[in-house]
């Protein structure tokens, strides 16, 4: 009967199924199996039916629908099993497709098939009044989705009840990281009886000073020569500032706002949407900021956070440190928090240098920061300069240095969670310009709230 119609009417049926009708039908004979097989009209219409079109970059062959399809086809059915063990088989190629999609969601916050994809199948567990209570009967389980991949690194091996004492890492480690980075929602509370929170364990992380080291400059990075992104390192900051945003909260009665909390809000490229649209020109060479590929310029909302001194020596020198390769215990403690507005803007473009990402040039910047809890803080309000540049596996990192009084003081090593211009923002380090052995040092973000950069209140704000 399907054979004995117009091949546009038989074009039309299938389009309006899905993935599994179409392999069903394919291999029911031959004659539809050739139709199907060989039409790559079909698939690329089934595909933008239910996904973004895919990125392709300049020097690619031409996108190959069926390839493309059939991939989504298998993300698909992986995220909608209910065998766990089976997905975590899995995680390298949900890792890659989920990045894949991410990097094809349209720019600028406009409605993303991809991103409804994402969010239908990784929902974010609801926190309960009592969820800070283990044996809490009304917990809200982590979705499998985000159990099976999203908490397979060293962080939540550690943080199981029953953890041996030696972790060996493991290969999918910085997969699964980058994977719980890209959800953008910490996971503080795993909500499953076989762990413990994983705040204490992401603490330990964060403030061991064996994690920094000048041959990755302190920063987010692996030390491989190539400064490339160390997820878990950017996991764990996440882990602890969300932790502490989340006790601001709470102690200012909700008057600040909390924090990550949609799933994979602001993590892919572009995804930063201002709330005004830039201001056109006239003029034959535009002003820098138009030209700047990362649109730094703009208002910023910075959290830092930090141990007292004391504290944080004893906890790097006072014990014996364990054996190398393996964590400090956990640090369950009272850290400070410091919420900074900064204020920066584009000052000059260079060509990149021989480390770099050769694809988008080095932008430098300049500015202000001001605390908002006390108008003269000294280790918060400081002139700000710093650059933006790509790392050699494309990443966007951002340099920045805290000056104080002409001389600077604090530096900081960041990684933008999602690429050039997305909204998540940058997840870091914060330490001593000159690398101190002895700290201090710990995690910082930042994210852009506004393209706004007032000079004149950013000059006044040094006035103390």
């Amino acid at each position: 009967m399907l054979l004995s119609l117009p091949h546009e009417v038989l074009h039309s049926i299938l389009v309006a199924g899905d993935i599994k009708t179409l392999k069903a039908l394919s291999s029911s004979c031959s004659a539809l199996h050739s139709f199907i097989k060989y039409n790559q009209l079909l698939y690329k219409e089934l595909y933008l039916l239910n996904w973004d079109p895919p990125i392709q970059k300049i020097n690619d062959e031409q996108i190959r629908w069926d390839e493309s399809l059939l991939a989504m086809g298998k993300l698909q059915h992986l995220l909608e099993s209910s065998d766990k063990e089976h997905k975590t088989q899995h995680l390298a190629f949900v890792a890659n497709a989920v990045d894949a999609l991410i990097n094809s969601v349209p720019p600028n916050g406009r409605p993303s098939l991809n991103m409804t994809f994402l969010q239908h199948h990784f929902a974010a567990p609801e926190r309960s009044a009592s969820s800070d209570k283990l044996e809490t009967p009304d917990r809200v389980a982590t979705p499998p989705n985000v159990a099976s991949f999203m908490c397979q690194s060293s962080l939540f091996r550690r943080a199981m009840r029953d953890s041996p004492s030696h972790i060996a890492a493991s290969t999918e480690d910085q997969l699964s990281a980058k994977l719980h980075c890209l959800y953008g929602v910490p996971i503080d509370d795993p909500c499953d009886r076989r762990y413990l929170a994983t705040y204490p364990f992401a603490c330990s992380k964060v403030y061991d000073l064996r994690n920094f080291s000048e041959q990755t400059v302190w920063g987010p990075f692996v030390d491989d020569g190539q400064l490339s992104v160390d997820w878990e390192k950017i996991e764990a900051i996440m882990v602890v500032l969300a932790h502490n945003v989340r006790l601001v909260t709470e102690r200012t009665n909700s008057h600040f706002m909390p924090l990550w909390t949609i799933p994979f809000a602001g993590a892919s490229p572009n995804s930063y949407e201002p709330l005004v649209a830039p201001r056109l020109t006239k003029e034959l060479t535009p002003p820098l900021e138009l030209q700047d590929p990362y649109n730094i310029t703009g208002t910023y909302m910075r959290v830092v956070c930090f141990l007292d001194y004391t504290e944080f020596y004893d906890f790097n020198f006072v014990a014996s440190p364990p054996p190398p390769g393996q964590p400090r215990p956990p640090l369950d403690t009272d850290e400070a928090t410091r919420l900074i507005i900064m204020r920066i803007k584009a000052t000059k473009a260079e060509a990149p240098g021989e480390g770099d990402g050769q694809a988008l040039p080095v932008m430098h910047f300049t500015g202000t920061s001001h605390s908002m809890h006390a108008h003269r803080d000294p280790n918060a309000n400081s002139r700000i300069r710093g650059t933006v540049r790509l790392t050699k596996e494309g990443e966007v990192r951002w340099t920045s240095f805290s000056i104080y009084f002409g001389e600077e003081r604090w530096r900081s090593e960041g990684i933008q969670v999602g690429g050039v211009g997305s909204a998540r923002g940058v997840f870091g380090h914060w330490f001593d310009k000159d690398f101190s052995q002895h700290g201090p040092a710990g995690p910082t973000a930042l994210w852009k709230i506004s393209n706004a950069y007032d000079e004149e209140k950013g000059e006044s704000l040094m006035n103390f």
